[in-house]
């Protein structure tokens, strides 16, 4: 349950740039994890060039969890945000992809 002053286990956010059916720039923002915010780097260079899909995103999520140095604390264990930090930035970079891309689409 919510309560005042609650803040997210972890958290990420994803801004990509399209070109034709290329990932020309990718941003990814981790929260709630560390003492600040931090970007995955190592993740969005993975994701240039590259064609917004399932294995690429996969592989981004993947390092983007092994380079975050999240803290562990009475919420969570630091293995278990980092899971949570793969999973959510797999799930950021196929919805900022949009339905049409990710198969879902018309």
């Amino acid at each position: 349950s919510r309560r005042d002053g609650d803040f997210a286990m972890a958290a990420v956010a994803v801004a990509l740039t399209l070109d034709g059916g290329t990932i020309r720039d990718a941003r990814i923002g981790l929260g709630g994890v560390g003492g600040r915010p931090t970007r995955a780097r190592e993740a969005e260079a993975a994701l240039a060039g590259t064609e917004p899909a399932g294995a690429a995103f996969r592989d981004a999520a993947a390092l983007a969890a092994r380079h975050a140095d999240p803290v562990a604390d009475i919420h969570a264990s630091a293995e278990h945000r980092r899971r949570v930090i793969e999973v959510l930035t797999r799930r950021a970079l196929e919805e900022a992809c949009g339905p049409e891309v990710n198969g879902h689409g018309p």
